[in-house]
């Protein structure tokens, strides 16, 4: 593993997809990070292996990982698929321990890599579907669980990319336009219509599905 030379905005690496608690590419990370200072330069995903460890090992990584300012990107759809596999009883949900990222106020995303391909053949990529996904996988059930998801899918990925994505008089606005009542609402019901908005134009536009039920049509 190399990290790019200097000038280079920043590094994403692919750590740790592994149910073996032994598997710990993120040390090496972390101490290379430390010595060529790519700190807020730096992310790392998947990270699943630190599940699979003690608490304690698990905690001081993240620990360093917060100090040395490294990222964290989870990518719950393909770790669910993936990992845990071989185990016989008390199967892993193979996600990294998302929670305690969390509680320690690291900076974590919610992402999608593998999407239609032989390792992970389903999934189109959209972040509302991944955000459900892992609030399944982590248990993040309370509002304030929810709101860190919207999170996790907007701020805390511009944060990783050095942005900002505050809409403001005079700024540049690129967004996704979801009609819903609230945060509980858009995850619960995901609904379909999507508007993109990018460089001052409406790029694409997804419809609404309606489904209309005639009478006599019933299905058991």
């Amino acid at each position: 593993m190399r990290l790019p030379l200097p000038g280079i905005f920043s590094s994403t690496l692919h750590a740790d997809e592994q149910d073996d608690p032994e598997v710990r590419s993120i040390c090496h990370i972390i101490k290379q990070v430390k010595k060529y200072n790519y700190q807020k330069k730096t992310t790392a995903g998947h990270l699943c292996s630190l599940s699979a460890m003690e608490e304690e090992a698990a905690f001081s990584i993240i620990d360093e990982m917060i100090q040395e300012q490294i990222y964290a990107v989870t990518l719950p759809a393909a770790n669910l698929c993936l990992q845990g596999r071989d185990d016989k009883k008390n199967v892993r949900r193979g996600t990294t321990r998302v929670t305690s990222f969390l509680e320690k106020e690291a900076v974590i995303a919610v992402g999608s890599d593998n999407v239609n391909d032989p390792f992970h053949p389903f999934g189109d990529g959209d972040m509302l579907l991944t955000a459900l996904v892992a609030a399944y996988a982590n248990h993040l059930t309370s509002q304030k669980d929810i709101s860190r998801l919207f999170q996790m899918i907007t701020t805390k990925p511009a944060e990783i990319f050095g942005q900002t994505n505050h809409i403001q008089e005079g700024e540049k606005a690129d967004f996704v336009l979801i009609e819903g009542k609230g945060e509980v609402e858009l995850l619960s019901v995901q609904p379909g219509g999507r508007k993109v908005y990018r460089n001052s134009r409406w790029v694409s536009e997804r419809q609404e599905t309606v489904s209309v039920w005639k009478k006599g049509n019933i299905y058991a």
